[in-house]
């Protein structure tokens, strides 16, 4: 998810307790969404609480507290051999609540593949989650959280390494606890203390030296322990707090890389990558424990119908590889015009976003940094923090009881801008830094409320995502990108000038629903020579827009619908049945993008070859 023109993803906050892990299928099983009760995302005005981010996902459980005894099971499957399965069970007593739920999930396309073929593709995820809610007196409650996952996938494959034998694969463990105690310490005053724990590891194997053409082979583990306090008073002028988390840090990482074909990938006898063969293979291991501490200040103030003001401010200090610090001040104000509805609103924020852990050693290694470009050794420094200014203007207005349209348009200066570098066509992802970005793009929604059972919404956006090189911090591997080293203004990978979605739900009180959703994207930014596609599949060389540099624009259609049978039985069912991608529409999402490689968008069934005759090895 680039959230307005950022790489790095949203901050996810569950409980309650920030997730400093990047929960994406190349990193982590991410979170079960069957898990959640209520979602909620913050793209402007972020408040003082949150740091690390530039937009926070606010993710509410399952509580026990809320439901009777009950359980539910599910069942689903679909194209490309998608298989699931998901059962939950739940309930209450006076005092005690408890909420268990367990799934497990595969498809033979697991990730977008890069090629249209969709070779050796198979992945799996299975969840287990737990939560225990206990009110032993009036004014204490207390909440335990714990959590297990786990991911094993195929590594896909180009239709090249296919041929050439090519099996690498990637397991993902990780597994979550916290425990939050809340005390009502006055008609006006709460306090929260909470204590986490997140460890996460990922192996990325080739045990038969199958790869080309390189040979890599990865494990590293990473955990954060942390604590977290805040204080709520509501007072005369509004809502004020406060608060502190302090987080340690311990990660490890291991990292080994040989040349197996060189005639892809050293141009030059003298080239660093030269010397690492299967007998002499380059490694890496190192391990180091870092912290990070913040504090912050917030209050919410209403002065009357017409104005709220948001203020904030928030320290930040980090230590890990780099010791980092500094200050965030946030405002958000809005003014409102009681006989018309309309809402006007401004915020400025100052936001300090840390690196993503995962591969962080490895992109901070100066061994490493020789091995990717003899330039970048010469400058090379590890991965800094980005600092942030984002500025938004809106304007929210009613039109009539049940239609709201809303108007916003947002400004974004970066220095140090964090993105990631992908291996080849591995979901190895190293954090780098360039000199900075500039984003800035405008937003408009309009929503309708259900009348008559039918509901819907239409959206678009208008963005503008440049960033400004030479590389400033970390690695970058298996690229060509000259322009990554010389000062320059270049699009950015999430670069995407109109975007527009449209969906419509209807629902008969018998029960059954239908909803559609539509979406058109006019194509992300594409690097190319034209002696690059003399190698690469046709089909995808089509929906290339060579004229434009992007890839050409798309329109996706979705379907779903589904009815609820006996609603008023003990044992009421649901049916669902959905299509992806109504007619089938081939597309890309990146094309020979330095960061990104090149990935293809998913068809509504399967297209092309899974599998070709291996070569023995």
């Amino acid at each position: 998810m680039h959230v307005r023109g950022a790489e790095t993803q949203p901050q996810l906050v569950l409980d309650g307790v920030p997730l400093a892990d990047t929960l994406t299928g190349n990193f982590a099983s991410g979170i079960d969404t069957e898990n959640l009760h209520s979602t909620s995302i913050l793209t402007g005005n972020i408040p003082a609480e949150y740091g690390e981010r530039s937009a926070v996902v606010n993710l509410t459980s399952k509580s026990g507290l809320d439901m009777p005894m009950q359980g539910a099971l599910a069942v689903s499957g679909g194209s490309f051999t998608s298989q699931a399965v998901d059962v939950e069970f739940g309930g209450h007593t006076r005092k005690f609540g408890f909420f268990i739920t367990s799934d497990a999930s595969r498809s033979d396309r697991f990730l977008d593949p890069p090629e249209i073929g969709n070779y050796r593709n198979l992945g799996g995820v299975a969840h287990l989650f737990t939560r225990f809610d206990w009110l032993p007196t009036k004014t204490d409650s207390f909440r335990l959280s714990l959590a297990t996952d786990g991911s094993d996938m195929q590594v896909p494959n180009t239709a090249e390494q296919q041929d050439d034998g090519q099996r690498q694969t990637q397991r993902l463990r990780d597994d979550f606890q916290a425990i939050t105690w809340s005390r009502v310490l006055s008609a006006r005053t709460t306090f929260d203390l909470s204590a986490s724990r997140r460890s996460s590891s990922a192996a990325f194997e080739d045990p038969h030296q199958t790869g080309t053409p390189l040979f890599i082979e990865q494990h590293r583990r990473q955990r954060t322990e942390g604590l977290r306090a805040k204080i709520n008073h509501e007072w005369k002028l509004g809502q004020f707090q406060g608060g502190a988390e302090v987080y340690r840090l311990p990660i490890s990482e291991a990292f080994s890389l040989a040349v197996t074909d060189p005639e892809d990938v050293i141009e030059e006898p003298d080239e660093p990558l030269a010397a690492y063969t299967l007998d002499n293979p380059f490694r890496f291991q190192q391990q180091r424990t870092g912290w990070r501490t913040a504090g912050f200040v917030q209050q919410h103030m209403s002065f009357g119908e017409r104005w709220t003001i948001d203020a904030g401010l928030r320290f930040d200090y980090r230590d890990l590889i780099l010791q980092e610090n500094a200050w965030s001040p946030r405002v958000g104000i809005a003014y409102r015009l009681p006989r018309t509805g309309t809402v006007f609103r401004f915020a400025y924020n100052r936001l300090f976003q840390t690196p993503p852990l995962e591969n962080l050693l490895l992109s901070s290694s100066t061994d490493v940094a020789e091995l990717s470009d003899e330039r970048l050794a010469d400058s090379y420094r590890p991965v800094p923090s980005e600092r942030q200014n984002f500025y938004e203007f809106g304007v929210q207005q009613r039109i009539g009881s049940r239609r709201r349209l809303d108007v916003a348009h947002y400004i974004k200066n970066s220095s140090n801008f964090l993105d990631d570098g992908q291996l080849l066509t591995t979901p190895i992802v190293f954090p780098t830094a360039l000199r900075g970005a500039d984003v800035h793009g405008t937003e408009v929604r309009l929503d309708f409320k259900a009348t008559h059972g039918i509901s819907a919404y239409v959206s678009y956006a208008n963005a503008n995502a440049t960033i400004i090189t030479p590389l400033v911090g970390g690695i970058f591997l298996g690229s060509e990108a000259e322009d990554l080293f010389v000062p320059g203004r270049h699009p950015a990978d999430q670069d995407e000038r109109n975007e527009v979605q449209v969906g419509a739900t209807y629902a008969h009180r018998s029960g059954a629903w239908v909803s559609f959703v539509g979406r058109f994207d006019s194509g992300l930014p594409v690097e190319f020579d034209a002696a690059d596609f003399s190698e690469d599949d046709p089909r995808l060389v089509a929906q290339v827009d060579t004229v434009r540099g992007r890839t050409r624009p798309r329109t996706v259609l979705n379907v779903i619908g589904g009815i609820e049978l006996m609603r008023e039985s003990p044992h009421p069912v649901a049916l669902q049945l959905g299509i992806n991608n109504i007619f089938e529409r081939l597309y890309l999402y990146n094309f020979h993008s330095a960061f990104s490689g090149t990935h293809v968008g998913r068809p509504a069934r399967d297209r092309g070859p899974r599998r070709l005759p291996l070569v023995a090895s």
